[in-house]
């Protein structure tokens, strides 16, 4: 059977994301329907993901030709696979010591394991939760560093307007300078509230 996974939309390509008359979002790629790539909002957030079939992202037509019954069922899927490959990093642990900076291990890097678009794992909120309990801490900063992966950073003191714009500036500032257009995420950061376990947009919103 083919392998399906959720895959994350460049800032770019999510700004070709249309909606049809049921409120059923969707890239158009051709001119018939078949020829449509459908997507998903992560709530709380300005992303946008679709599915993958094996590794490439998928039109209506590919998924029914996968064997799916509809678009919400290969959603589905395409979640719990992206979720069973979710990755989670040290960021500390990519450098070598002298390079590395002093986040205490407070900095985390979550990505699928083939690392392909893998900052889908946005739309996993168990991940969050999980390392939330696991970490005991308030909440998370979650940077958009690129479609490949997020970075987490630990809230263990409570955040405020003032850090809110911080992380936010330095989201801009990262893919002003570092990344590739057609990589970029979001210009957004975002907070995982570890008390009511919801994703939002925090700073003024781009």
């Amino acid at each position: 059977m083919s392998k399906v996974e959720l895959v994350a939309l460049s800032k770019k390509e999510s700004g070709f994301v249309q909606a049809n008359s049921l409120g059923l979002m969707y890239i158009a790629t051709g001119e018939s329907r078949e020829q449509r790539v459908p997507v998903v909002n992560v709530g709380g957030t300005d992303v946008f993901l679709a599915a993958a079939v094996d590794g490439k992202i998928a039109t209506a037509k590919s998924l029914i030709d996968a064997g799916f019954a509809s678009i919400n069922d290969a959603i589905t899927v395409a979640a719990g696979t992206s979720q069973d490959e979710a990755v989670i990093a040290d960021v500390n642990e990519m450098f070598d010591p002298e390079e590395r900076v002093g986040s205490n291990g407070k900095l985390l890097c979550l990505t699928t394991n083939n690392h392909r678009r893998g900052a889908s794992v946005l739309a996993m909120p168990v991940l969050f939760r999980d390392l939330s309990r696991k970490l005991g801490c308030r909440g998370m900063y979650v940077l958009p560093s690129s479609i490949e992966e997020i970075l987490i950073a630990i809230d263990l003191w409570g955040h405020d307007e003032r850090i809110d714009a911080a992380m936010k500036a330095m989201v801009i500032a990262v893919n002003q300078e570092q990344v590739p257009e057609d990589m970029i995420l979001s210009n957004n950061a975002f907070y995982y509230d570890a008390e009511d376990g919801t994703l939002r947009t925090v700073g003024a919103i781009d």
